[in-house]
């Protein structure tokens, strides 16, 4: 055991745990971005990390190398965060016009609707991949805007129950319970949750209580390390004897079956794990180099929103430059990365700019930190934009450095759709007072 190792691993636990109590203790401080994505260190990443500890092929700087990594980005966020946010306070009533909301949040819905079901029209094949590729990845890219209208409807109808709010609530909660019951979606679990937390909270003054709050963590750990066997059990990802992939809802019976303690046991499955992925290619980009300086949030960027069906693959590869630092990975330590892993967040802001990368993670932190902000004053557009992007924020741990910028494209758009919406009917509305005196 390398005494280095161990003293980071200690550190970058205790500094998990000592912001999540922080946090914990605040009156809805289990909604911000630095309690969320310490319980993601500690439930996710810490556990693989220590699983490294005393791993034979791992060389002890390389395992050095990742931790001090982490711990960089965790405390650039947290203070970024803080610098966005300034001084915490309570909500004020959000400035929420339920009913000049109703028909861009309904398009919105409709829309994700749509998307939601062109892909449930795709061959089951398709569907069943492991990782999604081609026309399909576009589709479910644009029904990825429905966190925004599921948002907006639970804040519209925590405000003011009528039937057109009911309805709307309705079609955005008929989206999401598949994915979270029958497809077990740990994203879009996380989406929802965070959706009616965040609406008790800005619009009702409502926390929920700490207890309630740690029966949630314990069970949100094994929801993200075990969420494999609940697939099995909802069969959303296998096609079955009738040649079509026969998706139900698992019975309480058989959930109460699983050997939970078993699921989350990490140790048979460290050699394929996501942090052994960013020990490796962090080493390879160290060894082989060079640092990217930025080109791995340019080469995110294409992968997302040039489409390789319409525009050609060779277009597309052509527009990207230098390697991923799991390809650097391959060629130098002929590594392989498990099919459907990823790298944490911490491996290509390291590939771009050194331990400087941790400057990206201080960025993400005070951009939340700043949309918080306006949240607690009552814009309703930055509760909207918060709810909507915390999730990738978050992911920012898991999956990669740039997430809450790559991902976020789109979220961004639909809110600027519906801030023209609202501007818009706002004007007419002076217009009509006016016309009245006239």
């Amino acid at each position: 055991m390398d005494d280095l190792a161990f003293l980071l691993l200690v550190l970058n636990t205790a500094s998990a745990m000592c912001i999540a109590f922080r946090e914990f203790l605040r009156r809805g401080g289990y909604l911000t971005l630095p309690f969320l994505t310490s319980l993601l260190f500690l439930s996710w990443y810490l556990p693989q990390a220590w699983t490294l500890l005393d791993y034979p092929t791992i060389a002890p700087e390389s395992l050095v190398r990742l931790l001090f990594m982490s711990m960089l980005c965790f405390w650039a966020m947290v203070l970024g965060w803080h610098r966005g946010l300034g001084r915490w306070c309570q909500p004020v009533a959000l400035n929420l016009p339920v009913r000049r909301l109703l028909l861009p949040v309904y398009t919105i819905t409709l829309f994700a609707m749509v998307m939601r079901a062109l892909i449930e029209m795709q061959p089951p094949e398709v569907r069943a991949m492991g990782q999604w590729t081609g026309i399909i990845t576009i589709i479910a890219f644009f029904s990825s805007v429905s966190v925004v209208s599921m948002a907006l409807s639970t804040a519209m109808i925590l405000k003011k129950r009528n039937l057109a709010t009911l309805v709307l609530f309705s079609l955005n909660l008929l989206t999401y319970l598949p994915l979270i019951f029958i497809y077990f979606r740990r994203a879009d679990t996380f989406e929802f949750g965070l959706a009616v937390l965040l609406g008790l909270f800005f619009v009702q003054g409502r926390t929920i209580p700490r207890v309630a709050l740690i029966a949630l963590t314990i069970v949100g750990f094994f929801f993200v390390n075990a969420v494999g066997e609940l697939r099995t059990l909802g069969g959303g990802y296998r096609i079955g004897d009738t040649g079509v992939i026969e998706a139900r809802l698992p019975t309480l019976s058989e959930i109460a079956k699983i050997d939970w303690l078993a699921a989350v046991d990490l140790s048979d499955s460290v050699h394929r794990s996501e942090t052994m992925n960013a020990v490796v290619s962090m080493e390879a980009v160290a060894q082989y180099g060079p640092f990217t300086l930025g080109a791995q949030f340019w080469n995110r960027m294409v992968f997302a929103y040039i489409p390789g069906q319409l525009l050609g693959h060779d277009f597309k590869r052509s527009l990207m430059v230098s390697d991923d630092a799991l390809e650097v990975a391959r060629e130098n330590f002929f590594f392989e990365a498990h099919t459907g892993t990823t790298s944490t967040g911490f491996l290509h802001p390291y590939q771009d700019f050194w331990f400087l990368g941790c400057a990206v993670w201080w960025f993400a932190g005070y951009v939340m930190g700043r949309v918080m902000r306006h949240a607690l004053r009552g814009s309703i557009l930055a509760y909207a934009l918060y709810a909507a992007t915390i999730s990738n924020a978050v992911h920012m741990t898991t999956h990669f450095g740039y997430y809450l910028f790559t991902q976020s494209v789109l979220i961004v758009i639909a809110i600027l759709f519906v801030r023209l919406w609202l501007r818009r009917t706002k004007q007419r509305g002076r217009y009509e007072t006016k016309g009245i005196y006239a």
